[in-house]
Formats: C-alpha cells, sequence, structure tokens
C-alpha cells in the first residue's frame, strides 16, 4: 500500500505536466509560396533583361506581394523544398520575435556551468 501512494502521486503529476507542456500547432494564418519557381521561370522567360529590369519587374513585385501578406499576420513558407527536402520561411509577420540571442545565451550558461562543474 506505501508504494501506491507515490505511483500515484507521480501518475497524477505526469498526467498534469503533460496536460501543460502539450505542443500544439497555434491558430495562425499561413500561406504556401514556390517563390524560387517564380523567380526562376521569371528569368528563364526573360534572359536579356539587366539586373535593374530583373529587381524592377522580378524583385520588387516579389517582396510587395510578401509584404502585404506578412503586413496581415500571415507566416508565408516557401513551398519548393531544398535537396534535404527542408522548406524556408519566405516571409513573417512583422511583430515576429528573433529568440536566436536566448537560445544563444542558454547554450552558452549551460557550457560555461558544465565546464565549472568540471573544474571541482
Amino acid at each position: 500500500m506505501t508504494t501506491i501512494v507515490p505511483v500515484a502521486f507521480l501518475c497524477g503529476v505526469s498526467y498534469y505536466a503533460g496536460g501543460k507542456l502539450n505542443s500544439t500547432v497555434p491558430n495562425g494564418k499561413y500561406l504556401t509560396v514556390d517563390k524560387s519557381g517564380v523567380i526562376l521561370n521569371a528569368v528563364f522567360d526573360n534572359p536579356a533583361q539587366t539586373p535593374e529590369e530583373r529587381k524592377a519587374n522580378i524583385s520588387d513585385p516579389i517582396i510587395s506581394v510578401l509584404k502585404k501578406y506578412a503586413d496581415m499576420g500571415y507566416v508565408i513558407i516557401e513551398a519548393g523544398a531544398d535537396e534535404r527536402g527542408m522548406h524556408a520561411i519566405a516571409a513573417l509577420p512583422p511583430n515576429t520575435k528573433d529568440i536566436t540571442a536566448e537560445l544563444i545565451k542558454v547554450v552558452t550558461d549551460k557550457k560555461t556551468e558544465n565546464d565549472i562543474q568540471k573544474n571541482k
């Protein structure tokens, strides 16, 4: 009987934590685009264009469309995959927060902590 209580408690805590930590996909607004394919076709259709013409006729209009949807809060995912099958984010909403610095700090702090432990 004495082992049932701790096991029941552990099961209860695990159930509660699982409910709180479950990963759900946010109800965001997502779009896909084959931007690379559009650019490639436009360049092959007009190979004689100068870099300035390509910017005016291809790059600027594409950036304009991506910005329009990003400003409306859409996350735009590049539909064309790379050689590893990975997709890229083509545009993000303006209020998107980059947490790279936070990840670097956490990894650096952990490395420092591990180094301190080794030197004890």
